[in-house]
């Protein structure tokens, strides 16, 4: 897969991309704004083009999830299980923890505290 690279995906919103094992870890970078109703699409497009089928999204930059980021995140996730891959969270902060925890996407989309955690 290659060295760790980033990626401008839209309105500010920026993805570091790193091989880690078998997953591709994926560091999320939020703006500023609002803009998020693109992220899985950007994101499938970039886990594709890379060949990865199992991918690791390190939420430790993101302090708030908006419901749309929430929406987002379940639709990559689905996008990778329907082609046979998985998906992970790690690094989320209170309200991001929280908010999953409400919506029982953690029932759905496994998280755990830490990257190490995550690859193990």
């Amino acid at each position: 897969m290659g060295e760790a690279s980033a990626v401008d995906l839209f309105d500010g919103w920026r993805a570091t991309f790193e091989p880690a094992g078998q997953w591709l870890s994926v560091r999320l970078h939020p703006p500023g704004g609002t803009g998020q109703y693109k992220l899985a699409e950007l994101l499938w497009d970039e886990v594709r083009r890379r060949g990865a089928t199992q991918v690791l999204v390190e939420m430790d930059d993101v302090a708030f999830l908006a419901s749309a980021v929430m929406g987002e995140l379940v639709r990559l996730h689905k996008r990778l299980a329907v082609a046979g891959g998985r998906m992970r969270l790690c690094g989320l902060r209170e309200h991001p923890r929280e908010a999953l925890h409400v919506a029982r996407l953690d029932e759905v989309i496994p998280t755990y505290a830490t990257r190490g955690e995550a690859l193990a």
